[in-house]
Order: structure tokens, then C-alpha cells, then sequence
């Protein structure tokens, strides 16, 4: 990953971690919960689907570290307003980079997806080349899982 583009990552992770987006609870709403035993990260994501199918609001409780938090804000900011197979062409496009090794990444997929995700627009040649960060795991925001990564 560009230097350029892991800095962008890091003010931007730093930000939703320092002052999360959504941060409370939605009642009556579909919710998802997850838990990494490993570290103790807790995160209850909530979501409401409008008359015309689309997120009308999404939010997160929880607690757990920068990164655990700035995930659950970045997401419930960039899946309102989505349909249902929107967010989940999202989370899957955002899974398959994070598990990618760097050489696999296309610089113009990574671009798309991080516009996808809030972060702006921002295009792979903007930030020095090839973006991916090569990170292996997190199951994110799946069907039922509701880990927030």
C-alpha cells in the first residue's frame, strides 16, 4: 500500500474511532451482534430498511478498540440510502480487498471501494498507485454474523 494511501486510511480511522458516527441504539430495528473473544471487542449493529428497500438508518453500540469502532461508524455512514444487495455488494468488495495480497489488488477497485466506504474521491493514481492493505481475516458485516471487523 502507497504511503499515501495508508496515511488517508489512518486520518480517516482516526477520526471515526475518536468520534464515532451513529453511535446508539435504533429500537425496533433489525440487529446484528458480534464479538471477537480474542480481544473483547463487542459491536450491535442496528438497521432500518425504508418502504422502498433501501437502509434508512443504521447505527452501532459497543465497545472495543480504534479500529473495531471506526469500522462500525465507517459502516453505518456508507450503507444508508443503499439497498439491501448494495450493502452487501459493498461488504463483499470491501472483504475480498482486505484479504487480498497487495499484487492481486486492481488499483481502480480499491479507488471504487474506498469512495464506497466515505473516503472520499480520491482515485488510486491520487494516492501513488496501488492500493490493499494484504491484512488477512475480518468477517465484517455478513448475513447474520454481525461482527463490525
Amino acid at each position: 500500500m502507497s504511503d499515501d494511501l495508508r496515511d488517508l486510511y489512518q486520518e480517516v480511522i482516526l477520526d471515526h474511532g475518536r468520534h464515532p458516527r451513529n453511535l446508539r441504539a435504533i429500537a425496533g430495528a433489525a440487529s446484528a451482534q458480534g464479538h471477537n473473544p480474542l480481544c473483547g471487542d463487542q459491536i450491535k449493529v442496528y438497521l432500518t430498511l425504508g418502504a422502498d428497500g433501501t437502509v434508512s438508518d443504521a447505527a452501532f453500540e459497543g465497545k472495543g478498540c480504534a479500529i473495531s469502532v471506526a469500522s462500525a461508524s465507517l459502516l453505518t455512514e456508507s450503507v444508508r440510502g443503499r439497498t439491501v444487495p448494495e450493502a452487501e455488494q459493498l461488504f463483499s468488495s470491501m472483504h475480498q480487498l482486505l484479504t487480498l495480497d497487495d499484487a492481486a489488488v486492481d488499483p481502480a477497485a480499491a479507488a471504487a471501494v474506498a469512495r464506497g466506504v466515505g473516503l472520499g474521491a480520491r482515485s488510486a493514481d491520487d494516492v501513488g498507485g496501488r492500493a490493499g492493505s494484504g491484512a488477512r481475516g475480518g468477517e465484517g458485516l455478513g448475513r447474520g454474523a454481525g461482527g463490525a471487523a
